[in-house]
């Protein structure tokens, strides 16, 4: 329990930080608590590290946001609504997730090719290729 109390305060003392390194530091912070246990959490606890881990990812540099996008392409229990955000973003933002999110659906693919770069839509394609190579491997 006081380790749960010390990681409290450290995160609260973090949030008070207004230089860029406190506020990554902070990014880190919540993002590896939201990653120790993301499928114990339900849909409202995952929306919420979403708006915290977005509002702070998106106070800082693109190198930030690419780095949280590499950690939550993989992540089946991932805030939609920040993986939407960051699908969006630049193309080095947004390739991992468009590659590899399980979290983003077929109408956020379809949005994110109409208005974002041909490197967006090669990236969602390399996606389809991937899911299509995975089904005739193993059979549907």
């Amino acid at each position: 329990m006081s380790d749960k109390i010390e990681r409290l305060k450290n995160l609260v003392h973090l949030a008070r930080e207004t230089t860029s390194e406190g506020r990554r530091k902070l990014l880190r912070e919540v993002t590896d608590l939201f990653l120790e246990t993301p499928e114990t959490l339900n849909k409202n606890e995952v929306a919420q590290f979403g708006d915290i881990m977005g509002q702070i990812a998106y106070d800082l540099e693109m190198s930030v946001r690419r780095h949280l996008a590499e950690q939550l392409a993989g992540v089946d229990a991932a805030p939609r609504g920040l993986v939407t955000k960051l699908a969006n973003d630049e193309i080095e933002v947004a390739r991992p997730v468009l590659q590899e999110s399980g979290v983003l659906r077929g109408e956020d693919l379809l949005e994110v090719v109409k208005i974002r770069s041909q490197e967006h839509l090669l990236a969602v394609s390399v996606r389809e290729n991937q899911r299509l190579a995975e089904i005739g491997r193993y059979g549907r």
